[in-house]
């Protein structure tokens, strides 16, 4: 194989719009991509197929509304999409990487795979007040992302060390909340304001009943930490060693042997759940100052909780 792989996606996208009095608008959008990475499987004539559909609604179009109201709108969406994957899946070969190097097959071809798709759900509304000196926007959104595909280790019997299966359902829900005004707008100067607030929660719904735990970084015991994805879990948990505790949350320590009098550890290596790495939420506010032409700008974004593993600061613990 040459190192230079290639790869090619071929599309065909669609759109259509449809609007009733200047108040009801359905947008309606279809997609097909044919991906070489999909080559011998079902998939390789046919591609893969996702469509979405959205609508939405002005009130201001459609009734009479109070004269401080400037604008309402009430919208939604369902869409999908997907996602081919990386080459050498479904027809597993040795190739040679960058460098000179060969990257042996150890997998069987996974031709009975299936694209990854995400399933997005979402709706919003938005609102204008004052003369359009105060805007808010709101957004619910809910994803799913589905047949991901997974590395696991043969069964008895087979060729190859490694299989490819598609598993998986990774959950995200959030909100996002955007406030804006202008406070202040006189002769030569404005002032404008802004606040955006976010929040996710990521929940793995299902992985493979073969894949109960899957750990993406880091390997070996040594290391001080393990990110890894449980059933119930979320995407950033993060997993470490504990120490083992009484009834009452005292540390219990060893009591013989070499390493008598150092606290007592719990499980087998990093089994615990100590955090996670993504924020609760996340803010930002920004403001913009106008005077005579000249333009200030201040922007103050913040990320609050979710929890930081510093391994600089693990080693220079253990050599004190």
């Amino acid at each position: 194989q040459r190192i230079d792989a290639h790869r090619q996606l071929q599309s065909v996208f669609a759109t259509a719009q449809l609007g009733y009095k200047e108040s009801v608008f359905i947008d309606v959008t279809a997609r097909n991509d044919w991906a070489s990475t999909l080559a011998f499987t079902k998939h390789e004539k046919s591609g893969f197929f996702y469509p979405s559909v959205g609508a939405s609604f002005i009130f201001n179009k459609w009734m009479a509304l109070p004269e401080w109201i400037s604008f309402g709108k009430l919208r939604g969406a369902y869409s999908k999409v997907g996602n081919d994957i990386p080459l050498f899946i479904t027809n597993s070969v040795s190739h040679v990487v960058a460098g000179g190097g060969i990257q042996a097959n150890d997998a069987a071809p996974f031709k009975d795979m299936e694209p990854e798709m995400t399933h997005a759900m979402e709706f919003g509304t938005e609102w204008k007040f004052f003369g359009s000196r105060l805007h808010v926007d709101f957004t619910y959104y809910q994803t799913h992302t589905k047949n991901q595909f997974f590395k696991l280790p043969a069964k008895d019997g087979d060729e190859y060390a490694y299989r490819y299966v598609n598993a998986g359902n990774i959950q995200n829900t959030g909100v996002e909340l955007m406030i804006e005004g202008t406070p202040v707008e006189i002769k030569h100067f404005s002032w404008k304001t802004g606040i955006n607030y976010a929040f996710n929660k990521n929940k793995v719904v299902r992985l493979h009943a073969e894949l109960p735990v899957f750990q993406y970084g880091p390997y070996g015991f040594s290391s001080s930490y393990a990110m890894k994805l449980k059933k119930g879990g979320s995407f950033g948990d993060i997993y470490g060693k504990a120490f083992k505790r009484d009834a009452d949350g005292k540390i219990l320590y060893e009591t013989d042997g070499e390493h008598q009098g150092l606290p007592m550890i719990e499980g087998d290596g990093n089994t615990v759940k100590v955090g996670n790495a993504n924020p609760d939420f996340t803010l930002g506010w920004t403001n913009t100052f106008s005077w005579k032409g000249l333009v200030l700008s201040l922007l103050v974004d913040g990320r609050y909780g979710g929890k930081v593993l510093s391994q600089t600061q693990a080693d220079m613990d253990m050599y004190g």
